[in-house]
């Protein structure tokens, strides 16, 4: 065995093996004192580093690296694969790149078929079964997969770097090639990776000191269906500190971490608050694998309030708050996050702009649809985009699930920059915030920008301030000088905001490029 490059050989073979189109079975490597330069690529199970030489060993952790010459073109291009007529074929994609199917070079004997293994079909990192294959097939505009599901659920169809496919001839023989066209940008982990983290979600609390925020205490909750939802060996209790605390409250018991079963629609975490001082806080709640849930929608609930407020389950949401001089503000149960099944939103926000007209005054427009049990909606404005404070309310003008345009006018401006944004309330309670808006105090360069950046959710708030107006053409270019997005957006004169939706973007990092009246570029982060 050692002559052969292995640490144990067993009578099955090796764990790295070639397929033989001539028996439609798996050969192991006879040697590993090779080069790994198959152009058919291999099929290999890795358990862990050399100390694991059983199949009951425990797996542990291990790197794998490549090392040699990249095809690229010319004397360097990679190798054809031959296809028999009737045969099934492994092809290794040969780049350091993700390559579109469509774009390969397939003669007319080759189906517009291909299969690859994935160790997540069977229950993304579980530990039922090794995976399985997934078949691709094309259906007029894009490649549908079956069964789908593991590594295929968000209409990714591209074979990855460093993952090998199959290709079948029904017929007549065929090749199948390739060239510098059939690489994409971005990437989707397409192998079995270490055990995943439970479903978490975490609350921390700052103290806004000074205009600082300073992180004082924070609990977790943990979502499994090993765990219960009574209190047990799994819960952490807490520990008081001598300043501000939160705490998780249940059975009567305060938690630091709580670990319950998963989640289910109107479970409730409760908040226990104490040693709160009279001064503003803020809430950072941060989930962690919620997102799988598209039935479900978080909002924290306060009760001295009245208020109603939507929290992600895929990102982070801050919310701020005061405790002042008033029972009900510093009640320690004043708290609490509930989970309900998705219903639709009293209300869209479409559109909001803020602009100085000739008096000097700025106008800040909003325009809404679908508007239904709404209670009004509140101005609010800030100097730097973070600490809004409410400047004006209006009522609801189309309570009837219709659309309409509302128009403020803030005669009194902030000397220096205004940020405007719009806060729905609905009659339920429920809390819904427009995008930003930037007026630039007077006299300021005409700017674009992207804000938040890295962009959220694919959509990219495109945020305008007194540019001229025209039709501009956007592009985003990834690192490789693609043009991943080409589309035109309308600018009007003053201070927008527009969408820019972008499904069908992998994450990553990315240039913006406008040009038209007047040009603009910047990178942005798609996570």
């Amino acid at each position: 065995a050692v002559a052969q490059g292995f640490d144990v050989h067993t009578p099955a073979g090796a764990s790295i093996k070639t397929f033989n189109s001539a028996t439609n079975a798996w050969d192991g490597v006879t040697s590993t004192n090779l080069p790994i330069a198959n152009k058919k690529g291999y099929m290999f199970l890795v358990r862990g580093d050399r100390s694991v030489t059983t199949s009951s060993a425990p797996a542990t952790a291990t790197t794998l690296r490549t090392t040699g010459q990249l095809y690229t073109t010319g004397a360097n291009a990679p190798e054809a694969t031959s296809v028999a007529a009737g045969k099934m074929e492994s092809v290794g994609n040969p780049y350091a790149s993700a390559i579109d199917f469509s774009k390969i070079t397939k003669t007319a004997g080759i189906a517009d078929v291909f299969y690859v293994w994935d160790p997540r079909l069977t229950n993304s990192n579980s530990a039922y079964g090794l995976g399985g294959y997934q078949t691709f097939t094309w259906a007029g505009g894009s490649y549908q997969v079956t069964p789908g599901g593991g590594s295929y659920v968000n209409g990714n169809t591209n074979i990855e770097s460093g993952q090998a496919f199959f290709v079948h001839a029904p017929a007549t023989a065929g090749t199948v090639s390739f060239t510098e066209s059939a690489k994409v940008s971005g990437h989707n982990v397409v192998n079995r990776t270490q055990l995943g983290y439970w479903e978490m979600l975490r609350t921390n609390m700052y103290a806004i000191s000074g205009g600082t925020r300073v992180l004082v205490d924070g609990v977790m909750t943990q979502f499994n269906p090993s765990f219960s939802n009574s209190v047990d060996e799994n819960d952490a209790p807490k520990l008081t500190n001598t300043g501000e605390n939160i705490a998780l409250f249940r059975e009567n018991k305060r938690l630091s971490v709580e670990s319950r079963y998963s989640l289910s629609a109107n479970d409730t975490i409760f908040f226990m608050l104490s040693q709160m001082r009279a001064m503003q806080y803020q809430f950072d709640l941060i989930p962690r694998d919620l997102g799988g849930s598209t039935t479900l929608e978080a909002f924290l609930e306060d009760s001295y309030l009245g208020t109603s407020t939507p929290v992600s389950l895929t990102d982070t949401t801050r919310i701020t708050f005061s405790i002042i001089n008033v029972a009900g503000s510093y009640a320690a149960n004043r708290f609490r996050l509930v989970f309900k099944t998705m219903a639709m939103l009293p209300v869209t926000f479409t559109q909001i702009s803020a602009n100085r007209n000739r008096e000097k005054d700025i106008e800040v427009k909003w325009k809404v649809e679908n508007e239904t049990s709404m209670e009004k909606y509140v101005v609010e404005r800030s100097a730097d985009g973070r600490a809004f404070t409410a400047i004006a309310s209006a009522n609801p003008m189309a309570n009837n699930g219709g659309a309409y345009r509302y128009l403020h006018l803030d005669r009194d401006p902030l000397a220096g920059d205004n940020f405007y944004r719009i806060k729905g309330i609905s009659m339920n309670g429920m809390v819904q915030y427009s995008s930003v808006v930037l007026v630039k105090a007077e006299g300021s360069q005409p700017v674009f920008s992207v804000h938040p950046n890295p962009v959220k959710n694919k959509t990219m708030q495109l945020h305008v301030s007194g540019q001229a107006a025209g039709e501009y053409r956007m592009m985003l270019v990834n690192a490789l000088g693609q043009v991943i997005h080409d589309a035109k957006v309308s600018v009007t004169a003053g201070n927008s905001v527009i969408p820019v939706y972008l499904r069908n973007v992998s994450k990553g990092i990315y240039y913006l490029k406008l040009s038209g009246p007047a040009k603009f570029s910047q990178q942005v982060l798609i996570e």
